[in-house]
């Protein structure tokens, strides 16, 4: 009877010790913790216009999630006013002539980075470097798209 009442404790404090784990495992994951991300590696993409993106936005490579946005600094003055300290992936290689552009999920969607990683003849570019973003469209040239295709499906 006493094993008994030793098992169920037992199982009880086993179960109460393994939902904590997986409480605080989640909560990380959910917070966006690297402590259980795959090892990134940073670079500095300089652009015209942050075009809405900041700090904690996804980077993406061919549409693939690869990494996030770190930190978004404003240089006024600057040929390049605007850089973003991006973290991506060490299994994504980026090459000297690798490029960014702002693009959006959808008409409404959230916006996110999209690199181009570059050609694979061009040197590796190093961790800490840098490369140019694309001027991207904007909202008032997507909705002049959406216009005009309008304007032709009438």
């Amino acid at each position: 009877m006493e094993d008994d009442h030793k098992r169920a404790d037992v199982r009880v404090g086993i179960f109460v010790l393994s939902a904590l784990v997986i409480l605080v495992i989640g909560s990380l994951w959910i917070a966006g913790s690297t402590w259980l991300a795959p090892q990134r590696n940073g670079y500095h993409v300089l652009m015209k216009d942050s075009g809405g993106v900041q700090a904690g936005d996804r980077v993406r490579v061919a549409g693939v999630p690869v990494g996030k946005v770190e930190n978004v600094e404003l240089r006024p003055g600057d040929e390049w006013p605007v850089s973003f300290h991006v973290a991506i992936r060490r299994s994504v290689p980026l090459h000297a002539d690798s490029s960014a552009k702002i693009t959006a999920s959808g008409l409404l969607g959230t916006v996110f980075l999209q690199v181009d990683p570059g050609s694979p003849g061009k040197p590796v570019l190093e961790e800490g470097g840098q490369f140019y973003g694309e001027e991207s469209a904007g909202f008032e040239a997507a909705m002049t798209q959406v216009e005009e295709l309008g304007a032709k499906v009438m």
